[in-house]
């Protein structure tokens, strides 16, 4: 039988992305980590990572443990934490994941139905990108997370190190909340801002600001898109941000274009203009959550205000005019 507090390690290297960040993780010694994965391996009959210079990598063998060992160590934490809400000793916190711009326009007012509902319970909430975020619900560091992804999902990195994209959601469940689409901001002065919909042979010759890390995930595929069908764009990568606010002024300034997501404008300034656009990128916004499993009954009341949420925002979206916001 395989030893419990071994794949606690295992784990935590996994995680760590190294032996020394596992030891001062479990404030133990490398050299205690090492022992550790040895009896493992030992156990196991397999080495379990390829010791490389930018740190340990999972092997075949690895990777079939990480499954396992997950699970195995994921019903045990299932079993505490439903043992400690027996004892009413961890029912007073909700821990949910969301991302900037969903936080601002989107997560606010989930948290004030919830608090309504559940007042006994905090949330504490923790933005971050999708991959982080579904590394922290395998880690059991959240409950619920609001994550995006793309049809043409291929540039992110993987969460873990070894891993490849497909991974990125490996014993997690997804529910689809909605779609958020990408709108061409522009100047108000622009040409593009008097249209009703701009296409792909207008953007042809236009420059179109594309911030990294903003950008990373949609430029390459617009940029085939607009290959295809014989338009010639100009990416400009000369500003570099994560603050979508703080590229409206960049626009604003330099004249160029770029694309945001809906979710991004609740704040606009008003020199600029949001128009719709053919072949624009959409993410698909989802709630994920560890499949399985025991489940806290806060993180169901949670659940269920999302989805009233996205509800009335497809509402609000059919009744309201054209390009209406959240």
């Amino acid at each position: 039988m395989l030893d419990v507090k071994r794949l606690y390690v295992f784990l935590e290297i996994v995680r760590r992305g190294s032996f020394s960040g596992a030891a001062e993780a479990l404030s133990v010694s490398p050299s205690a980590v090492s022992q550790q994965i040895a009896g493992l391996e030992l156990q196991v009959g397999a080495r379990l990572f390829h010791r490389r210079r930018q740190g340990p990598e999972l092997t075949d063998a690895g990777h079939v443990l990480l499954d396992a060992a997950e699970r195995v160590v994921g019903q045990l934490e299932d079993a505490r934490a439903e043992l400690d809400d027996l004892r009413q000793e961890s029912a007073a916190e909700l821990r949910l994941g969301s991302f900037s711009t969903a936080t601002s326009s989107f997560v606010a007012g989930a948290l004030m139905m919830f608090r309504a509902r559940e007042p006994g319970v905090n949330p504490l909430v923790i933005d971050g990108s999708p991959d982080e975020q579904a590394q922290r619900l395998r880690d059991r560091d959240l409950d619920l997370a609001l994550v995006y992804d793309f049809d043409f999902d291929f540039t992110q990195a993987p969460a873990l190190p070894g891993a490849t994209v497909e991974q990125r959601w490996r014993g997690l469940e997804l529910l689809d909340l909605f779609e958020d689409d990408f709108l061409l901001v522009t100047p108000a002065e622009h040409h593009f801002a008097r249209q009703a919909q701009a296409t792909l042979t207008d953007l042809d010759g236009a420059r179109i600001m594309c911030p990294d890390p903003l950008c990373t995930p949609w430029s390459e595929h617009l940029s085939r898109l607009t290959e295809r069908a014989g338009v010639v764009v100009h990416f400009d990568q000369s500003y570099a941000t994560t603050d979508y606010l703080a590229l409206q002024g960049m626009l604003a300034a330099t004249g160029a274009v770029s694309f945001i997501p809906r979710l991004a404008l609740g704040t606009m300034r008003a020199d600029l203009v949001a128009v719709p656009a053919e072949s624009a990128p959409v993410r698909r916004v989802r709630l994920a959550r560890r499949t399985g499993g025991y489940q806290a009954r806060s993180v169901g009341i949670m659940v269920d205000v999302l989805r009233e949420l996205v509800e009335d925002r497809e509402r609000a979206r059919a009744s309201g005019p054209r390009g209406a916001g959240i």
